[in-house]
């Protein structure tokens, strides 16, 4: 015997199934309508138009009324769940910010450069066939990674490092012209007071809305 729950999920399922019935019949007329050649043709396409808001409405009505109450649920169980990994987010950034202040010292970067140094005049060794130097390079190497991993071993788990690079604007009077970025707010404010811009070209489209 169908539940309660079923036969509302069978009736908003004919909902959906009819609704975009009804919207696929209207794309199919907007071919048509959609060849305004005169004023009456144009009349025409205002009142589809107006079809058209009013069943985005009668959509968007029945997405909220099922939506709703389920956004307000989740939006609560993530706010409950957020306060709890809070601690955590702060936690990891605290300390990835001390091991990459501890990667960036000089005296980590100056390992690094030994380490990797070592690791050079070992591929020159194994080119040259030099097995003497590779030997003697690698209780060499060996030290060096211990200063200066390239990752970190443990017995839980282990950490990566990827060079990224990063930027920092320390002086805009300098900075070259093609590395500006046009604010669009302020452009869109001046060609609406009829302000003449040199490279913004500007034109106007008659936008219909329909109220």
């Amino acid at each position: 015997m169908p539940t309660t729950t079923s036969l509302i999920e069978q009736e908003q399922q004919e909902q959906f199934v009819s609704q975009h019935e009804e919207a696929k019949l209207l794309l199919g007329e907007a071919y048509t309508i959609s060849a305004v050649v005169d004023a009456p043709s144009e009349m025409t396409a205002v009142e589809f138009l107006k079809q058209i808001k009013l069943h985005y409405a009668k959509i968007e009505s029945a997405r909220v009324f099922l939506t709703k109450p389920l956004n307000e649920h989740l939006h609560k169980i993530n706010v409950e769940f957020k306060k709890t990994t809070q601690p955590l987010e702060q936690a990891e950034a605290l300390v990835k910010k001390g091991m990459i202040a501890y990667r960036n010292s000089p005296e980590f970067l100056d390992a690094e450069r030994n380490r990797l140094e070592i690791e050079r005049e070992a591929r020159q060794a194994i080119r040259e066939g030099d097995s003497p130097r590779l030997t003697e390079l690698a209780d060499e190497h060996a030290a060096a990674s211990a200063a200066a991993p390239k990752k970190v071993e443990t017995a839980t788990g282990e950490a990566r490092f990827r060079k990224t690079l990063k930027w920092e604007l320390v002086d805009l009077e300098v900075l070259p012209a093609g590395y500006w970025t046009p604010d669009e707010k302020k452009i869109a404010a001046a060609v609406k007071a009829g302000m003449a811009i040199p490279g913004v070209k500007t034109w106007t489209e008659a936008v219909p809305i329909i109220v």
